[in-house]
């Protein structure tokens, strides 16, 4: 049996409050500022009383947003996978796209430190199956000094909810799936 997570309780929680048909609404009309807002950036509190590490909670925290929008958008992905003995939080469309065609695969890297050193070690290991740096994706607590695409947790213009823009944006350029099958009924 799964165990219950916190930061899982806390995400579903929400999402509850704001129902699965209005997030699908903001979906539908590209409206991920708002729903972003509503169901991280305002979730933040909450975050907080749990007393642990604040900063990690909040990135993992935009991992598993990241990975239900990514479910409701009907973006094929694979989460928390291994390839060639390298840990990865999100691919993009799957692994096999990866190794057969990386040019066409995105990996998203959830920075859970803002040690740069730690960070530069881990998109070096990332490096070696996917060799593009602009196909490797970071959200981080800040902007960093990466040549990688960068979603900042903190509010600015490479802000965390624009992830989700240029993710829809992919899925049409490379044709990972039809949008209109999406779950979200406009």
């Amino acid at each position: 049996m799964d165990e219950t997570s916190p930061l899982k309780d806390i995400l579903y929680h929400r999402i509850d409050e704001i129902t699965e048909n209005r997030i699908h609404q903001y979906i539908a009309k590209n409206n991920f500022s708002e729903l972003i807002q509503q169901i991280f950036y305002d979730n933040f509190t909450n975050v907080k009383r749990l007393g642990s590490d604040y900063d990690e909670n909040i990135i993992l925290l935009s991992e598993s947003l990241t990975h239900y929008l990514l479910t409701e958008m009907l973006i094929p992905s694979q989460r928390k996978i291994t390839i060639k003995n390298i840990d990865v939080d999100i691919v993009i469309p799957n692994s096999k796209e990866l190794e057969s065609n990386s040019g066409s695969s995105i990996i998203l890297y959830f920075a859970k430190t803002n040690k740069i050193d730690i960070i530069n070690n881990r998109l070096n290991e990332l490096k070696k199956i996917q060799s593009n740096n602009q196909n490797i994706w970071v959200i981080g607590k800040n902007d960093l000094p990466i040549p990688n695409r960068i979603y900042s947790i903190i509010k600015n213009e490479n802000s965390f909810e624009n992830l989700f823009n240029d993710l829809k944006n992919l899925v049409i350029e490379k044709k990972y799936s039809k949008l209109n099958i999406f779950k979200t009924k406009a």
